[in-house]
């Protein structure tokens, strides 16, 4: 879980270079749909955070970082029960 740990701490400064990074570190994980979906959701809320921190939209920026920190916890829940779901349509 390093690579969340990572992404997480991207959110933090919020800058273009991170938007590719955080791509990377998450697509390893797209392992299925409603994973791809919740990795999606969570790249544009970071898109949008990186877009209004760099033009200083301050008003918004708070609500954005607690949104954008919200879809990557869901992308971390999804991960947690990945391998439960995985093993339910084996048996």
């Amino acid at each position: 879980m390093k690579n969340l740990e990572a992404v997480e701490a991207l959110i933090g400064p919020a800058n273009a270079d991170g938007i590719e990074q955080a791509r990377n570190l998450l697509a390893r994980f797209r392992t299925s749909e409603s994973l791809a979906s919740a990795i999606d959701e969570f790249l544009l809320d970071f898109i949008t955070l990186v877009f209004v921190v760099e033009n200083k939209q301050e008003s918004f920026e708070n609500s954005l970082r607690r949104l954008t920190l919200l879809k990557l916890e869901r992308v971390k829940r999804l991960l947690a029960i990945s391998p439960l779901l995985q093993d339910s349509r084996v048996g």
